[in-house]
């Protein structure tokens, strides 16, 4: 006998997804800790960040990761990536996968990005991938995503990047970051929404001692403030961080790192 009380949550995540989206505006997944910042230093890079700027793909080392999170403390939308590079000669490769969703709103990606070295103070970096969407009983859609960008030393501690990005609708990106010391980083980054504004992040990562990092940025429309802090054992990271919106709460997030030394 069918008892339609079975329904009650899964039309619950559903709703609260669909809110979420309605009245923020937002790209999926919703921000859970700021990758971008990786490419304005030298430091604390990994697969998953390089992915999202292939640039950095071409003086990275061999190395995965994997990433979750569940957007707003919601068990039944969570957010997976899994990445993988390595390098070829002065260029680098790297594939990601990424799944959010459930069995009745899904969202599916596969994308791959090589970086490439322009002598010692410029990289390059370029990105393909399918990206998939899945409603039930309203089928599914996809498209193309494709992205460039360049990486290059301005001075001696300042390194700056810029990066085109086409996915469902055309994103810029633009930025720059100081890092006076290994222990450092301090960026800033500007980018645009698919309804045409325009926001800012900005990111401080400080080594507390060798093996612990905080990492603390706030970024995003409305505004989001993050805490990551990375915990790293030799070849070994783990990232545990957390995103805070205003009226939607937190949402938690853990990366593992392997990277070869």
């Amino acid at each position: 006998m069918f008892n339609p009380l079975i329904l009650i949550p899964r039309v619950s995540t559903l709703f609260l997804l669909f809110f979420t989206l309605s009245i923020n505006g937002m790209q999926l997944p919703p921000a859970a800790r700021y990758w971008h910042g990786a490419v304005f230093g030298e430091v604390y890079r990994d697969a998953v960040s390089s992915l999202v700027n292939p640039a950095l793909l071409a003086t990275g080392k061999r190395g995965v990761a994997v990433f979750a999170t569940q957007p707003f403390g919601m068990v039944g939308i969570p957010l997976y990536t899994a990445a993988a590079m390595f390098p070829v000669g002065n260029m680098g490769v790297g594939m990601r996968l990424m799944q959010f969703g459930n069995q009745y709103w899904r969202q599916q990606e596969i994308s791959g990005g090589m970086g490439i070295g322009l002598g010692k103070l410029a990289q390059a970096g370029v990105q393909f991938g399918y990206r998939g969407k899945a409603v039930v009983q309203y089928g599914s859609s996809g498209n193309v995503v494709a992205g460039a960008n360049l990486r290059w030393k301005v001075a001696k501690d300042w390194t700056s990047a810029v990066q085109v990005l086409r996915g469902d609708y055309l994103q810029y990106f633009a930025g720059i970051g100081w890092q006076p010391s290994p222990a450092l980083l301090f960026s800033v980054e500007g980018s645009n929404t698919k309804d045409k504004k325009y926001y800012g992040t900005v990111q401080v990562v400080t080594s507390l001692v060798p093996a612990l990092a905080l990492q603390l940025a706030i970024t995003g429309l409305p505004a989001y403030l993050q805490a990551l802090v990375l915990i790293t054992m030799r070849q070994f990271r783990m990232d545990i961080g957390a995103a805070f919106h205003q009226q939607l709460g937190l949402t938690p997030s853990i990366t593992l790192v392997w990277q070869k030394q």
